[in-house]
């Protein structure tokens, strides 16, 4: 846990650190973008698979090299659940909304800006059940919420002074412990492309 915490303020101090930089901001962006995500663990793949991600961004550029990022992504897809026993016609649901605080270092290219970014994310998930159970049908519902890490590699292509055209590889780590008492990745990684607008 204490090893947790300790991933957890590192990146929290950096974006202390460079908010606490004397530079003049050089603008405010915001961003909407589309992709896809998919889950860590084996389980969450095989019961739904490759998921449909919807994200929104606010960056404050504190120099030519470095932003401050928060962002939110929310998830949600229908999946298939094993089927065991007496238990038939199965249907679940998962849904996530994230929030995610980011320090991003940005690099420009001939062609391009790299971005290349860490921080942290607190998520919070939401899965429903239902089927028949012994021929009686049933219904149950569950949630869980917490911190993780996040760590973003991506690309921007100014199509002009205020529009650009955003994609972003991330990855996250959300651990939460199973009632085995072992711990599970409830994150995984995304691929998202969007527009972002200066201000």
């Amino acid at each position: 846990m204490n090893r947790l915490v300790g991933k957890i303020l590192a990146p929290l101090t950096l974006i202390g650190a460079l908010a606490a930089t004397p530079v003049a901001a050089q603008g405010t962006s915001v961003s909407a973008s589309v992709g896809g995500f998919g889950g860590a663990e084996k389980a969450m793949q095989d019961i739904y698979g490759p998921m449909w991600k919807f994200r929104g961004t606010i960056d404050f550029e504190l120099s030519k090299s470095f932003r401050l990022e928060g962002g939110v992504s929310y998830m949600s897809k229908d999946g298939n659940p094993y089927t065991v026993g007496n238990v038939t016609g199965a249907k679940s649901n998962i849904s996530f909304i994230q929030g995610e605080a980011l320090a991003i270092y940005t690099s420009s290219g001939s062609f391009a800006t790299g971005r290349f970014g860490a921080g942290v994310v607190y998520t919070s998930i939401t899965e429903n059940l239902s089927g028949n159970f012994g021929g009686q049908s049933a219904s149950a519902a569950g949630s869980v919420s917490g911190p993780g890490l996040v760590g973003l590699v991506g690309a921007e292509l100014a199509l002009g002074d205020k529009l650009s055209i955003c994609s972003d590889l991330m990855f996250t780590y959300i651990p939460f412990q199973a009632s085995d008492g072992s711990t599970v990745n409830l994150g995984g990684t995304s691929i998202d492309i969007g527009a972002r607008i200066k201000f």
